[in-house]
């Protein structure tokens, strides 16, 4: 059965992708299914952040715990009421997640390709 989505209060609703290959692609859908519904979204991927209007922006990225909750209240003020984001293995390592409150988490798949950067398949 469909369930309607409440809104969570004072903040878009987030839906996170993680995974080894796809999570560009999927994320992207994510945002563009979610205007194709007309809901005003924004999105965070690899190649930059997709605001409200749709313009790609190309942002230095502050390796800092505040930066995507920043960046999500910002596009919240422009009018997001949803982002789909792109959690890559560089932010998730650096910790850049942990202030983020997902809504919906998909992961499209593991495989052992980054253990240069977590050290163990467990840590990944």
């Amino acid at each position: 059965m469909i369930q309607p989505v409440s809104m969570p209060d004072g903040r878009p609703l987030v839906l996170a992708v993680t995974g080894t290959n796809g999570k560009t692609s999927v994320s992207t859908a994510t945002l563009q299914l979610l205007r194709a519904i007309g809901w005003p979204a924004a999105g965070y991927d690899s190649t930059g952040i997709t605001d409200v209007s749709g313009e790609l922006h190309t942002p230095r990225v502050r390796r800092s715990p505040d930066y995507l909750p920043d960046m999500i209240a910002h596009q919240a003020r422009a009018g997001a009421r949803a982002m789909a984001m792109e959690a890559f293995v560089g932010i998730l390592a650096e910790g850049m997640f942990e202030r983020v409150v997902v809504d919906t988490a998909v992961c499209t798949g593991l495989e052992l390709d980054h253990l240069d950067v977590h050290g163990s398949p467990e840590a990944y």
